[in-house]
């Protein structure tokens, strides 16, 4: 029996705006894959929920993400990391992919989920969804976002400077 990808979102950094959920595949899982920018780097998402892990019996796992917008040099890297993820999942041990926020917005984890589905179809995926920073932000603020027939958006900025006024 093969093992389960989870994508766990641990929410904008507080440990305490964890779903039930997320931590409880957390809890159970024996691989924790984390993200990061660098093998220096500890990662950010494994900060959020570091002391709800257990290292004696859970393997943590690094998996470097250059900070580039170079999509040719990523590609390889996503690819490479996909492998790893089947490894695992082939041999039948679940994993938990953790990233702050959710991770269907704006996170590493949707090019390693969209390839593991594609790939490797056979295998299970579930997405654990997570408090994004919009959303914590706002209510840290005080300001809701949209009231009644309100609309919002999300823009990247980070990706098109100047784009917004």
């Amino acid at each position: 029996m093969s093992g389960c990808f989870y994508g766990v979102g641990v929410g904008p950094g507080d440990p305490d705006l964890l779903t039930v959920k997320g931590l409880r595949i957390l809890a159970s899982v024996p691989v924790v894959l984390v993200p990061k920018r660098s093998a220096e780097d500890a990662g950010y998402a494994y900060g959020i929920v570091r002391g709800l892990l257990d290292p004696s019996r859970q393997e943590i796992v690094g998996l470097v993400f250059p900070m580039t917008r170079d999509f040719a040099r990523l590609e390889g890297v996503w690819d490479a990391h996909v492998e790893t993820v089947a490894g695992y999942l082939a041999a039948g041990r679940d994993c938990a992919f953790i990233t702050e926020g959710d991770p269907f917005l704006y996170s590493t984890f949707i090019y390693i989920w969209e390839r593991l589905r594609t790939r490797y179809p056979r295998y299970r995926t579930e997405v654990i969804p997570g408090v994004p920073s919009v959303t914590a932000a706002a209510c840290r603020a005080g300001l809701p976002l949209a009231n009644a027939g309100e609309r919002i958006a999300i823009l990247p900025a980070a990706y098109e400077a100047g784009a917004v006024s």
